[in-house]
């Protein structure tokens, strides 16, 4: 009788013999003999079934599902088995697009800040596309804990559906609030939303042009507000909407020394 050893069968199919015991164990694949010392040894008709076994294991059939359709094997079963992997290969690469999606996300909000910090505490104008929020509103006065209470608040609601926090997060500002000169009633924490995605409740910021200011604060301090809506006076534009203050670089990011966030004012604005 023509036998392969355990070792000699493992190294054809580019795999440990530990492999090949745990699938006698489990009675997915055992040896055609076994000697009195315990050794396994396989015939070479075992090894098509043994490659078999080989090519579900690396397309991620589990080893239940590789011992059940070995016990029933014909091609309608081959074909229920490989379609059902297809699909859940399909939404494995679904998924790694979105998370693909959410890194490109993040590394556009730091090539941001690298591309507008030198223009700190200056204004300027920019053009951005249409974006989507998530907004609570302060029960309290806005200080850093009711900051992060309501954004955790917002960022549960955005969760529920395993959406990533990705593009900042800030104060949303009302317009008619900022115009009658008590610019924190009525204002919330916000989260962006991803790109793509569509959350129940969310609002759209619209696309457009506007003022910005850069600067070192927290994203509910107003005398940056303050003085852009000055400049915007000055320079005889309108304000056309809420106003975002943009967390986007946080504390995690500076010493301990340095308690404050790097933030962007942004003001929907026309002529």
């Amino acid at each position: 009788m023509n036998l392969l050893s355990i070792s000699k069968m493992a190294k054809i199919h580019n795999i440990s013999r530990q492999t090949l015991i745990y699938y006698d164990q489990m009675d997915i694949f055992k040896p055609a003999y076994i000697d009195e010392k315990g050794y396994r040894f396989y015939r070479e008709v075992q090894i098509p079934f043994l490659r078999e076994i080989c090519f579900l294991k690396s397309i991620g059939v589990s080893l239940k599902d590789i011992g059940d359709y070995f016990k029933d094997r014909e091609p309608k079963k081959v074909i229920a088995l490989l379609n059902e992997r297809k699909e859940e290969l399909t939404k494995q690469i679904s998924d790694l697009n979105r998370i693909r999606s959410y890194v490109q996300q993040r590394i556009n909000q730091h090539e941001f800040v690298v591309e507008e910090h030198y223009k700190l505490e200056v204004p300027f104008i920019k053009y951005f596309s249409e974006r989507s929020i998530i907004c609570e509103s302060f029960q309290e006065p806005p200080n850093r804990k009711e900051l992060h209470t309501t954004l955790m608040k917002a960022w549960q609601r955005v969760n529920k559906g395993n959406f990533a926090l990705i593009n900042g997060f800030g104060t949303l500002i009302r317009k008619n609030s900022l115009e009658s000169g008590d610019i924190l009633e009525g204002a919330g924490s916000f989260i962006f939303t991803p790109y793509f995605e569509e959350i129940p409740g969310s609002k759209k910021v619209p696309k457009g042009d506007y003022a910005c200011f850069c600067r070192y604060g927290m994203p509910y301090e107003t005398e940056a507000v303050e003085k852009l809506h000055q400049w915007i006076l000055e320079n005889d534009y309108e304000i056309t909407g809420d106003i975002l203050d943009v967390c986007l670089l946080d504390t995690t990011f500076y010493q301990s020394d340095k308690n404050v966030d790097f933030c962007i004012l942004e003001i929907p604005i026309k002529k």
